[in-house]
């Protein structure tokens, strides 16, 4: 029974590796970005205006990392009918089009060259270790390619959410996106073991062995996205405006992802699944 399960999940690795699988999920997040701004405005809500995307409003009234930021900076009461501004879902499709096929592509390439073999596997091994790179040089090209505006929107969300100042209100936008990370907290450990696999010394067949300081990092990463939600609930419960325990209770919540994710790294034997639920140990 042990016996087919590895075999399965070996022939998995084969056809489908993790590096490939967190790029896949990557491209899945940014097509379900798209899709709910889509959503909006077949509903009839004007997303530019619900979501405070570029507005001349916005761009007059906040800095340049607010105005640039993918989801709504301040409250709105009620939602605004859609107006004729440009569709808001349009460039982040393009973008998740344009990703796609870079993926897709590479792991055409992969396929074609390894053909299902298990000796192939490690020898092509390059060929998701260039596209991790592709996809990291084109994250962070300066130059107005690759939908330029969608990526820096993504980096100003992400500084607000780790480098705000306590004092600073926190904005429903960084509430958003912060629990969108929360259901990529998995991911965020893959990435940690697909560049292990992909380092000389790795394998795309099997998951590497943490040792020492470095068992402790994969639930670290795994725990960031709740340490942001959770300190944003920390800063909204003491602000002096504050008048409700909900912020605190909210906390407690995010708080209760710590302690399964990092047990589960002192007992060793245990692999981590994330589940609907949460996260639980599985021998």
């Amino acid at each position: 029974m042990n016996h087919d399960i590895v075999s399965d999940e070996t022939t998995f690795s084969t056809i489908f590796p993790l590096p490939y699988r967190v790029l896949a999920l990557a491209s899945l997040g940014v097509l379900a970005w798209a899709t709910n701004l889509h959503g909006l405005e077949l509903l009839g809500i004007d997303a530019a205006n619900a979501l405070d995307l570029d507005t001349p409003r916005s761009r007059a009234t906040h800095s340049s990392l607010r105005s640039a930021s993918p989801l709504p900076t301040i409250s709105h009461r009620g939602w605004k009918h859609a107006s004729h501004s440009d569709p808001q879902h349009t460039p982040v499709y393009k973008l998740f089009l344009q990703y796609s096929v870079i993926v897709l592509v590479s792991w055409s390439l992969y396929r074609s060259t390894t053909r299902g073999d298990l000796v192939l596997v490690d020898v092509f091994k390059y060929i998701p270790a260039v596209t991790v790179l592709v996809v990291l040089i084109l994250l962070i090209c300066p130059f107005n390619v690759f939908q330029k505006h969608e990526r820096d929107r993504f980096f100003a969300a992400i500084h607000r959410c780790l480098f705000s100042s306590k004092k600073q209100r926190i904005y429903f936008s960084d509430v958003v996106f912060a629990d969108i990370f929360t259901s990529f907290a998995k991911v965020f450990g893959d990435v940690w073991l697909s560049l292990y696999m992909l380092l000389p010394g790795g394998s795309l067949l099997s998951q590497p062995s943490q040792d020492g300081w470095a068992r402790w990092i994969l639930p670290t990463l795994m725990s960031l996205p709740y340490a942001v939600r959770f300190r944003q609930c920390i800063i909204e419960y003491v602000s002096s405006t504050n008048e409700s325990r909900r912020p605190l209770y909210n906390a407690l919540k995010y708080a209760s992802s710590f302690p399964a994710t990092w047990l589960s790294t002192g007992y060793g034997t245990g692999t981590i699944s994330y589940t609907a639920c949460g996260y639980l140990l599985r021998q």
